[in-house]
Formats: C-alpha cells, structure tokens, sequence
C-alpha cells in the first residue's frame, strides 16, 4: 500500500473511531461501580430472601448514573466456589431464591453492574443462611427435655449422639439452641441435670446455654422461633 493511501486509510480508521466513542459513550466507560456494602438473609420455610444497600458511586467515589443490574452469587461453602444464581435489574435490592433445600447452609455475594458491563467487586460475604423448619407441636419436648433435630428438621438415629440443634422447654417456654461447642465446633454433647456437657473437652453450658465450664468462653448460639396457634414451633436460623 501507498504511503498517501495508508496514510488515508488510518486517518478514517480514526475518525471513525472517534465518532464511535462520541456517539457511544459507554465504548470508553471503564469506570468500575463500587461493590454493595452490605448484605443480608432472611429465610422462610420454602425460601430464603437477600437483600442489600443499593450502590449510588462508582468503585472512585464518583456518582454512579448509569447501574444497570446486579447479580447475586451463592456457594456453599464460605469463602470460595461462588456461582451466579441470580440477577435483578439495578432499582431493585432484593432477590428471593427458591432453589434452596432444607438443611443446606447457603453464603452469598452480590455484585453491581453498569450499563457498559463493568462488574464491581463482590460485597461482604453474607452470614451462613438455611430455611426455617417446622417443628410439630405432637414431638416438642416437656419439662426440663430436650428434642434433637438436624437443620433439615429431621431427627438423627437413635445411635447417632450428634445432632444440629436442640429444643428445650422450662415450664411453658422453649430455648433452640445450636448443638455446635463454641470451644472447637464439637456436637457432640448430651443433656443431663439440666445442662449441656460437652463430650470432646467438658464444656458445660446451663439450660439457656450460658457458660458453666470452661474451656468455652462464649454461650451457645441461641435461634429465633415464633410459636403458631396450633403449637408447632417455627424456627428461624437466619
């Protein structure tokens, strides 16, 4: 190629390009949207809601006027293995998934995206989410009992010592405690004169799941429940 016709094709190579950018702003847009600063799940019996604070600036500080979407991930295991679940348009900040299953630990992230396809950061990984269970009034424990369940509402074997939670009652109240030692994760522990030893290194926890023995130094996790008119307890573990 001639040197005047090289020289005249880079020149409308250009020009064309400059127009592209004008007339398609996006085409230049690198600027990244800053990442969702928080996250939160509620669950339910069948599903489990996340929800999060909207994005209004760029990953700069800078306005952000052009959000187009956000996406939400999921794993289960924390920390790693996030997969796309979900995505919803950028004036909505929730998403409900329905494809969750009893007894399964879900984590989630979310991320913002904006109209040019610019992905942000993950937000903060969310607190550890699993359905509600329904736990019939016909097998709730009496007095000073206790009733062993695992996060898919089911009991454990008659040979199997450990379980997820318990479910206790004093009187006409209960308390729904995690099985899981706040000393090393064990579940291995049994109920006996109205407290909770541990069987790995002799944690002992009162009824209400505060500290007794040492060497656990925080009480047991304790989980939210409503109580319906017909006696069955839901139990709540986000």
């Amino acid at each position: 190629m001639k040197r005047r016709a090289f020289l005249k094709t880079a020149a409308v190579l250009t020009l064309g390009a400059t127009l592209e950018s004008c007339l398609n702003p996006a085409a230049l847009d690198e600027l990244v949207p800053a990442a969702p600063a928080s996250i939160r799940v509620e669950g339910s019996l069948s599903w489990l809601m996340v929800s999060w604070a909207a994005v209004t600036t760029n990953s700069d500080g800078s306005p952000l006027s052009d959000l187009q979407a956000y996406r939400i991930y999921r794993s289960l295991i924390p920390a790693s293995g996030f997969k796309q679940a979900g995505s919803v348009s950028g004036n909505e900040t929730t998403w409900k998934d329905t494809a969750v299953q009893a007894g399964q630990i879900w984590y989630y992230k979310v991320t913002a995206v904006d109209k040019s396809g610019n992905e942000s950061q993950f937000s903060p990984e969310s607190e550890p989410a699993i359905l509600s269970i329904r736990v019939p009034s016909a097998i709730l424990p009496q007095h000073g009992e206790a009733l062993f369940l695992n996060y898919d509402g089911r009991r454990p074997s008659p040979s199997d010592t450990r379980s997820d939670i318990s479910i206790t009652r004093f009187q006409d109240s209960f308390i729904v405690l995690s099985r899981f030692c706040t000393h090393a994760g064990c579940s291995n522990m049994i109920f006996k004169n109205s407290e909770w030893e541990c069987q790995c290194h002799g944690s002992r926890f009162s009824q209400q799941g505060k500290v007794l023995g040492a060497p656990a130094q925080s009480p047991l996790r304790a989980f939210n429940f409503t109580q319906e008119s017909n006696g069955d307890l839901i139990v709540s573990f986000t």
